[in-house]
């Protein structure tokens, strides 16, 4: 399976306004490093690299920020491998 090439077919709505993507850290288009790194990096890579942040936020929680702050994290993280993993599938 290859990455996704598509810029308009992968970009991702941003599931969580209580998390807007931040205008520092969006490039001309309006893309973030994980919609980048989503259409660059292949599924293995994209997966780990989800697992791999999910899994922070999961041993921090409560320890680094508010609980809720994290938790709502983690839901954006995950909400965005869910739409990615169905773009891959061709669901939506």
């Amino acid at each position: 399976m290859q990455a996704l090439d598509d810029r308009t077919d992968r970009q991702a709505a941003y599931p969580d306004p209580q998390l807007p993507k931040q205008v520092r850290y969006r490039d001309s288009e309006g893309e973030d490093w994980i919609d980048e790194f989503a259409r660059t990096s292949t599924p293995e890579e994209f997966r780990g690299a989800m697992r791999f942040t999910v899994g922070k936020y999961i041993r921090r929680v409560g320890r680094k920020d508010a609980e809720l702050s994290e938790v709502r994290k983690m839901r954006d993280y995950c909400q965005r491998w869910e739409q990615y993993l169905e773009r891959m599938e061709g669901g939506q």
